[in-house]
């Protein structure tokens, strides 16, 4: 193994060593030092010492290569001396302990920066500014024989007692109509207008808004007959439901830059599979429309909410974008059977820790299980 010459950074004997970051001759020598020495980074105590010892032209070198890389060629012309004396004097700093290393692929000498051996945490109180919590719920499919009315209700009693600024809703809150052969045996309640008198009456009030997408099911009835059942039927009639657009939105609401989308399609074999495509989707269309870099991560959402699937899953920070699959609050229906799909109940609180610069850097999902809780006929 290569051995490196180093001068001893408190009494000043050079000595060998196996390892390049090594500055004391024996452990000795490090507790008297850090006993006696002030407070200071290793890099300036060490530089004091060590330009007592170098000459003018080496000062000039290390200036040099502290700011970038240089090759012999170089530092030749900049002091107007020959190749070889450059050489001698870079094998002269390397031997008073600099860190001198010559790069082979590009030829140019590299300073090595000593390692700083204090570390300061950052003050928690930064980090940690300020919080917000709020819930989820999705897929709620009311007019269905399945619905579970109860467990929505307890998800809402859940959201006031903690006490959440908001809840997001990921689409589906009516069942619809014609969305696959069977479905009207499926329903207690046909149509848009009693799907939609049913959810205005029944579905949980709150101090909180509520805002919510339209899903495959609710869309259902403007592919049929040009009515927006979500945002006419129920959004307009109660002051805390929030309509925020069909099938996908992006918003800002609390500093929160949220993301929520109710796509097509069935569950993948590995669960997070849909989730990693349609982030990868969003990131790649934001980096196409957006040039600069500061607008690209202002643009993304901070969190992306995912309704349709009917099943639970959490994406951390995937390309930079929090992802939740929300669960839903429909039980296994005939349908559903009939595919081999096992939906999964319950709701979602996140709560969100800011920075002081407004960042979200802690996001904690709480999913709550409901599945003991279903009940047959629960309408």
């Amino acid at each position: 193994m290569a051995k490196y010459k180093r001068i001893c950074k408190f009494c000043g004997k050079p000595f060998e060593t196996k390892f390049h970051n090594k500055v004391y001759c024996s452990p000795r020598c490090k507790s008297d030092n850090e006993n006696t020495r002030k407070r200071v980074h290793p890099e300036t105590a060490d530089e004091t010492k060590k330009t007592n010892d170098i000459k003018e032209d080496e000062k000039k070198v290390l200036l040099w290569l502290k700011n970038k890389p240089l090759s012999i060629g170089e530092i030749s012309r900049r002091l107007d001396k020959s190749k070889e004396t450059i050489i001698k004097l870079t094998d002269n700093l390397q031997n008073k302990g600099y860190d001198l290393k010559l790069d082979k692929s590009s030829k140019q000498f590299i300073l090595e920066r000593e390692f700083a051996t204090a570390f300061k945490p950052l003050k928690l109180s930064t980090i940690f500014k300020r919080e917000l919590t709020f819930g989820i719920v999705s897929d709620n499919h009311t007019g269905s024989k399945y619905q579970q009315m109860t467990i929505l209700k307890t998800a809402y009693a859940d959201f006031i007692q903690q006490k959440v600024a908001f809840v997001l809703h990921a689409g589906d809150i009516t069942d619809g109509i014609n969305m696959y052969r069977g479905q009207v045996s499926e329903l207690f309640l046909h149509g848009a207008d009693e799907q939609a008198e049913y959810i205005v009456e029944y579905y949980p009030k709150a101090p909180f808004k509520t805002y919510i997408i339209s899903g495959n099911h609710d869309t259902s009835y403007k592919r049929a007959v040009g009515y927006n059942v979500v945002r006419h039927g129920i959004c307009d009639k109660r002051d805390d439901l929030v309509f925020r657009g069909e099938e996908s939105s992006e918003f800002d609401v609390k500093g929160l830059r949220i993301g929520i989308l109710h796509p097509s399609g069935g569950v993948a074999y590995a669960r997070s599979y849909r989730a990693q495509k349609i982030i990868e989707s969003v990131v790649t269309d934001t980096i196409n429309h957006v040039k600069d870099w500061q607008e690209k991560r202002a643009a993304l959402p901070h969190i992306f909410i995912i309704g349709h699937y009917h099943i639970s899953n959490y994406l951390p920070y995937y390309m930079g974008v929090a992802t939740i699959n929300a669960p839903c609050m429909q039980a296994q229906t005939p349908y559903l059977k009939r595919k081999g799909l096992s939906p999964e109940l319950g709701y979602v609180i996140m709560k969100v820790v800011f920075s002081d610069m407004g960042i979200p850097i802690k996001i904690t999902p709480d999913f709550v299980n409901c599945m003991p809780y279903i009940k047959e006929k629960d309408y």
